[in-house]
């Protein structure tokens, strides 16, 4: 996964979580319900943070058929978002925004694919701007291998 481009004055928290289908459900929960944002981040892996720069990569290693979603928290980190608004409520900051946009607090789709392997995020409340260039982020597949048997998701060591 490369970080394309950063044009966002917050200071977002880019990642993925495993997804039980491509409905985006997680367990019993699905997009929208109550408790989704504090079962997804039981399962995020954060892929780039506030202080990487534009062309960082990092090596993401997923189980092979697994289902994933990208999040973005908003000017803030997991731990952060946990300990202030776990339930992602519209009121409270900070917000989470996934590519499952049901489970998005404020209605609003957040992030855009504008290519097979490109995802731009909007980290405007209510999408105020709307110019998805606050993230892009490009993902790039390969072949699984039997290392992501034994851990399922596993980021590679920041540079």
């Amino acid at each position: 996964i490369t970080l394309v481009s950063r044009q966002a004055y917050y200071k977002n928290e880019v990642g993925l979580y495993i997804v039980d289908d491509a409905a985006g459900r997680i367990g019993t929960l699905l997009p929208g319900d109550a408790g989704y944002a504090r079962a997804a981040i039981a399962r995020t892996s954060a892929v780039f943070i506030s202080r990487d720069k534009v062309g960082s990569k990092r090596t993401v290693i997923l189980p092979a058929g697994a289902f994933y979603g990208l999040y973005l928290v908003q000017n803030a980190t997991r731990s952060e978002f946990l300990s202030r608004n776990p339930l992602n409520k519209p009121a409270k900051k900070p917000l989470m925004f996934f590519s499952f946009g049901a489970a998005n607090p404020d209605g609003v789709d957040h992030i855009r694919r504008p290519s097979t392997m490109r995802f731009a995020f909007e980290d405007q409340t209510g999408g105020v701007d709307r110019d998805f260039n606050d993230s892009v982020v490009d993902i790039r597949a390969q072949a699984a291998s039997l290392a992501a048997l034994a851990n399922p998701i596993q980021t590679a060591k920041r540079k």
